[in-house]
């Protein structure tokens, strides 16, 4: 491992990765980092944090074998939002242009850093961008999950879900000494689900845009017992909690208000989401032939809608309440 630098003759894109310790996932990613195509104008450093108090994977980073800078940091305070924040903090002390992100239980074509680096330039309205995946099942995929999909979005497009998977944030976005200095909310530390928070604010309250790669290719592997029915719904579950959450969140809040307008407000959302469960099954059957794969996972979400807007109400009415 190199110490981190922050002496550069170039610009600096600096690629991100959290992880809680070593595992066949991490060493598939490492390698494919260490066979990236190095950029054409910039250069390359790799931050890995380790979220816990001791940093166990020097053995494991110097197996990569990799021929630019790489840091392991230990983060203590546990939560992947938590990690993350420590990430874009140490690209801001680096000086980085550019920060790119990927998961642990991905892994990235060789010219992925390349390829976000010429979309930054020929992008110049995007703040953020998010490469493709294309998934990978390791064992045994439900019937009822949707094949693998790398995407279809061109070329600066918006990606119909934004994700920390696979994506690239300019200085602009993460630097709090030369831009808006966003970081994650670390109440999702728990819970997870943190990147639907923070692009939504991304979008919806600082009106930053987002533009798709394609070219910026990673492969996400699936494991055996995550390709199930049980394991999407309860992504989904958590997906909906943290939206009507953040819907809640950003509502003008008044304290004369009475608990009768907070309980409206609230089902006003129920309302929303019942709403968004019968579009996306209305949409599923009218654009289906039969009992696909598209129409079994639009039902599977159109249910989870609802059921997430039940989970979300009784864990969080009390606080609305108290906040009107």
């Amino acid at each position: 491992m190199q110490a981190r630098d922050t002496n550069h003759k170039r610009p600096l894109i600096v690629i991100g990765v959290m992880t809680k310790q070593a595992s066949p996932q991490l060493e598939r990613l490492l390698s494919s980092l260490a066979k990236l195509t190095m950029p054409m104008h910039h250069d390359l450093c790799l931050i890995i944090v380790q979220n816990q108090r001791d940093i166990t994977l020097a053995q494991t980073v110097e197996a990569a074998n990799f021929t630019f800078p790489v840091a392991v940091i230990a983060e203590p305070v546990e939560g992947v939002a938590s990690a993350r924040n420590r990430l874009l903090a140490e690209a801001d002390v680096l000086g980085a242009n550019l920060f790119l992100g990927v998961n642990d239980d991905q892994a990235v074509c060789e010219d992925w850093g390349i390829a976000f680096e010429k979309a930054a330039k020929q992008l110049p309205n995007c703040d953020a961008f998010m490469g493709w995946v294309e998934h990978e099942f390791e064992g045994v995929r439900s019937a009822w999950m949707s094949p693998p999909d790398v995407g279809r979005e061109g070329f600066g497009e918006r990606r119909a879900v934004l994700t920390m998977d696979n994506y690239a944030l300019r200085r602009s976005v993460f630097s709090k000494s030369a831009g808006l200095g966003m970081r994650f909310d670390t109440q999702f530390n728990g819970t997870g689900k943190e990147e639907l928070e923070f692009f939504r604010r991304f979008e919806r309250a600082l009106k930053l845009k987002c533009g798709t790669v394609p070219q910026a290719l990673s492969y996400h592997l699936i494991r055996d017992g995550q390709a199930t029915v049980r394991a999407m719904l309860a992504n989904k579950w958590r997906d909906c909690i943290v939206h009507y959450q953040f819907l809640i969140d950003i509502i003008p809040t008044n304290k004369r208000k009475s608990e009768i307008d907070a309980y409206r407000i609230v089902w006003g959302l129920a309302l929303l989401a019942f709403g968004r469960a019968v579009m996306q099954l209305l949409g599923a059957v009218k654009g289906s032939g039969g009992f696909s794969h598209h129409l079994k996972q639009n039902l599977g979400r159109a249910l989870c809608e609802f059921l997430g807007f039940v989970a979300f109400f009784g864990v969080t009415v009390q606080n609305a309440i108290g906040r009107k």
